[in-house]
């Protein structure tokens, strides 16, 4: 059997135009993550070792009052949450992060096991020690950086109708959308990859903005 005669590459200098002689052209997919269920989540705390058997029911009930709801069994984020999250990540990192949850978790394991006692640990947490200056000094010495409207508001992109911007901030009667100078609330629950919300034509019912229809804000 005859081997088949090795091809090697042409040679080509830099700059120079070759021809193009087939091309075949691909367009990959790809799926964003599967959104959390109940147990898909615990199983992701348990992953990072944040929370324990003991916790993870009051946990789920937390989430449920405002930070999610419920679409069959996935877990669906609201704006409180984008809003809180928002705010924990920019601010208060620490808080928000794995390996301090872990940690954390770790230390009140001691106390309940009597390893360690309560009263220090909760001092040192609120008021510091020499490695942390302790979660009270982290508020105070932060709140003037923080900007509540740019913290508590979801950037929504451009409308189907070519408006250039629209957000969703987390105002004193729950979260609104904004397009252009116009208003409108929006319920808690409505996720916000939608890209039209629920609303009737009734002049005292949600009214359309653009592409969105929502129930004009209050005042």
């Amino acid at each position: 059997m005859k081997q088949r005669a090795k091809r090697g590459l042409p040679a080509v200098t830099v700059g120079e135009v070759v021809d193009v002689v087939s091309a075949v052209a691909k367009g990959p997919t790809t799926k964003p993550p599967a959104r959390y269920t109940e147990a898909s989540l615990v199983k992701g705390m348990e992953e990072h070792g944040v929370g324990r058997p003991s916790t993870y029911a009051s946990i789920m009930e937390t989430i449920q009052r405002k930070y999610v709801f419920k679409k069959g069994t996935a877990l669906v984020p609201t704006l409180s949450a984008f809003a809180v999250t928002n705010l924990l990540e920019r601010h208060f990192p620490r808080m928000v992060d794995y390996d301090f949850t872990a940690s954390m978790e770790e230390d009140l394991d001691d106390i309940a096991n009597g390893e360690a006692e309560s009263v220090p640990w909760l001092t040192s947490f609120y008021f510091g020690s020499d490695d942390d200056i302790g979660l009270h000094a982290k508020v105070t010495t932060r709140l003037g950086d923080i900007d509540p409207r740019e913290v508590s508001t979801v950037e929504l992109g451009a409308t189907s109708d070519g408006e250039p911007g629209s957000w969703a901030p987390f105002g004193k009667f729950g979260p609104y959308v904004q397009v252009g100078d116009e208003t409108a609330s929006i319920p808690d629950d409505v996720p916000l990859t939608n890209s039209r919300f629920p609303g009737r034509s009734n002049s005292c019912m949600p009214q359309p903005i653009g592409s969105w229809a929502l129930t004009p804000a209050r005042d």
